[in-house]
C-alpha cells in the first residue's frame, strides 16, 4: 500500500478530530515526513483554514468544560501539552462562556461562579449523599466521645476525598472548597 502525501496524512488526522501545530507536526515526525513537507503540509492547512491554534484552543475549552466536564487547570495543562501558546489559551478562556445552567440562580454571573456551578453538580453528581455517620456528627448527634472522635475522622476523610475528587478533575482549590462547603451546608441543615 503506497505511502500518503503528507498533506494528506495530516487532513487524515484532521478528520478524526482537532490538533494543534505542534501537535500534528509531532505526528506526521514520527511517521518519518521529512521537515520540509511537513511544514509545507502545515503551511497549505493553516491557509485553508484546516488547522488553526486559535480555534482548536476555543473548541478544546468549550468541549472539555461542558462534555468532559473538567475544571480550568486541567484544560489549560492538556492545551499546553500540546503546544499551544498561552495568549491562544488565554483568549479561549476569556471569550468562553458557559451555557445558562438549568437552575441556574443568576445567568448573569462572572465565569468564576459558573466554574464553581460546574464544580458543584460534579460533586453532587458523583457524591450523592454524604454517610450516615458523617450526618450524624455534621448534626451533632454522636453517642459518645469515642465515637464522636471515629465519625469526625470519617468526615475528615469523606471530605478529603471529595475536595481531591475535583481538584483532579482540574478546579481551583477555590472552586472546589466552594462546591464542598455548599454540600456541607446542604449536610448541617
Amino acid at each position: 500500500m503506497p505511502k500518503l502525501s503528507c498533506h494528506n496524512q495530516l487532513l487524515k488526522y484532521l478528520t478524526r478530530r482537532g490538533h494543534g501545530v505542534k501537535e500534528v507536526a509531532g505526528k506526521l515526525k514520527e511517521k518519518g515526513y521529512p521537515g520540509h513537507e511537513i511544514a509545507e503540509a502545515i503551511t497549505r492547512a493553516e491557509e485553508s483554514g484546516f488547522l488553526d491554534d486559535e480555534k482548536f484552543a476555543e473548541d478544546c475549552v468549550r468541549y472539555r468544560a461542558e462534555i468532559s466536564k473538567w475544571g480550568p487547570n486541567k484544560i489549560k495543562q492538556e492545551l499546553k501539552q500540546k503546544g499551544i501558546a498561552e495568549s491562544y489559551i488565554n483568549q479561549a478562556f476569556d471569550g468562553y462562556e458557559f451555557p445558562i445552567f438549568a437552575g441556574a440562580e443568576n445567568p448573569d454571573a462572572d465565569i468564576e461562579e459558573d466554574w464553581k456551578a460546574q464544580a458543584l453538580g460534579i460533586l453532587t453528581r458523583k457524591y450523592k449523599a454524604w454517610p450516615e455517620d458523617c450526618r450524624q456528627i455534621a448534626a451533632n448527634r454522636q453517642a459518645s466521645s469515642e465515637d464522636a472522635f471515629e465519625q469526625r475522622n470519617r468526615l475528615e476523610k469523606e471530605k478529603a476525598k471529595r475536595l481531591n475528587f475535583l481538584l483532579r478533575r482540574g478546579f481551583t482549590s477555590t472552586q472546589a472548597r466552594y462546591a464542598l462547603n455548599k454540600t456541607l451546608d446542604d449536610l448541617q441543615e
